[in-house]
């Protein structure tokens, strides 16, 4: 014989005062599950139709960057399908979350353009991460008319077991753009660009398209809004 228990409110809200962390667990496992799978199936443009940025700049306002980028991939590169920009924490050299954030993009082949500070920026420089741009400038694909590049000049290190310390083993090279001497990535993208450089990574696997971007940029912000206005 069988003997069914009658489920009354009593001992619904036993059951429920009980089991709500099941249930809890249950939403927050279902939450992860559906995000991992969307993050996993959406469409992701392929690296020849994208251009990620990474920007050593936490008071910018990524929301009003990614709205200029959009509007200049539009205008300049209508082919590409996304241009985005990705803020990096900003902080000082003894700042291990900054120092562990950006070796682990590097690391990872993240990223086609980097704008980074002075520090970071030799650093990786130095290790090959970045393409020497005096090549597109010979070639006419990137155009720096006055700009002083001579602080953009790094050469490539590698460590000496036999004297245990770096050595150059090559000359230096142009792997950066100083942005210091683009006033308009202060006044129109608002980021702070004292002390920073732009780099184009050597795994970028877009370096047309990517170079094409780089040298808008830097026509659009190599003068200042008030040189702007005096231009007849």
């Amino acid at each position: 014989m069988t003997v069914k228990t009658p489920i009354n409110a009593a001992k619904l809200r036993h059951h429920i005062q009980y089991n709500v962390w099941k249930y809890a667990l249950l939403v927050i496992i279902s939450i992860f599950l559906v995000d991992l799978v969307y993050t996993m199936t959406a469409y992701r443009p392929p690296e020849d139709k994208r251009i990620d940025i990474y920007i050593q700049s936490a008071g910018a306002d990524q929301d009003a960057v990614d709205g200029i980028f959009e509007q200049m991939r539009a205008d300049l590169l209508p082919d590409m399908e996304l241009i985005r920009s990705y803020l990096l924490v900003a902080g000082g050299s003894d700042d291990m979350a900054a120092i562990q954030q950006l070796s682990t993009y590097i690391a990872a082949g993240e990223g086609d353009i980097y704008l980074l500070r002075s520090e970071d920026f030799k650093r990786y420089a130095s290790q090959g991460a970045f393409v020497d741009l005096s090549g597109a400038i010979e070639q006419g694909l990137l155009h720096t008319g006055d700009i002083d590049l001579s602080s953009g000049y790094v050469a490539i290190q590698e460590y000496d077991d036999k004297t245990d310390t770096m050595v150059a083993v090559s000359q230096r090279r142009l792997y950066g753009i100083p942005l210091s001497q683009l006033p308009g990535f202060a006044e129109e993208f608002g980021i702070y660009n004292d002390g920073l450089y732009m780099s184009m990574t050597v795994y970028n696997g877009n370096d047309e398209n990517v170079i094409r971007f780089m040298d808008e940029l830097i026509a659009r912000t190599a003068v200042s809004g008030e040189q702007k206005d005096l231009i007849p």
